[in-house]
């Protein structure tokens, strides 16, 4: 049995239940990814496990600074550049993989595990109040 590389809990929410559920999504997808890896997959497997992960990133970018930039939030704009770049990373990462620059290595996917569980428990816990405050939950 492969581990996940990430595991929802309750230090992981934010507390904004749209949010938090798009959340433990995007972390089962990581973990869909890792799980891909471990098992040996072939390159068109880890490019489509990649490529859902892609989407549903932008999906939940785009949902979150909807309601980032509906609240007028005062760190909107440096936000939505940190998840511009990780946005760019990933298709970057899928370009390499398709041209066969690069694998899927245990250490790209703990840098993606990082970034995405820094993001949440850090970046986005600096957000919640705010739109807390202005009855979002």
């Amino acid at each position: 049995m492969i581990m996940p590389l990430l595991t929802w809990n309750e230090n992981m929410m934010i507390g904004i239940q749209s949010i938090d559920n798009q959340h433990q999504r995007w972390i089962d997808l990581i973990n869909d990814l890792h799980e891909t890896m471990q098992r040996g997959k072939g390159s068109e497997a880890i490019n489509q496990t990649l490529a859902s992960m892609l989407d549903y990133t932008r999906v939940h970018f785009s949902d979150e600074e909807k309601l980032l930039s509906t609240h007028s939030y005062p760190g909107y704009v440096q936000h939505k550049q940190l998840h511009d770049g990780f946005i760019n990373r990933i298709k970057e990462l899928q370009d390499r993989l398709q041209k066969g620059h690069i694998i899927l290595t245990i250490s790209v996917m703990k840098s993606l595990r990082d970034w995405l569980k820094n993001h949440i428990q850090k970046v986005d816990r600096q957000y919640a109040p705010f739109l807390k405050s202005k009855g979002i939950v």
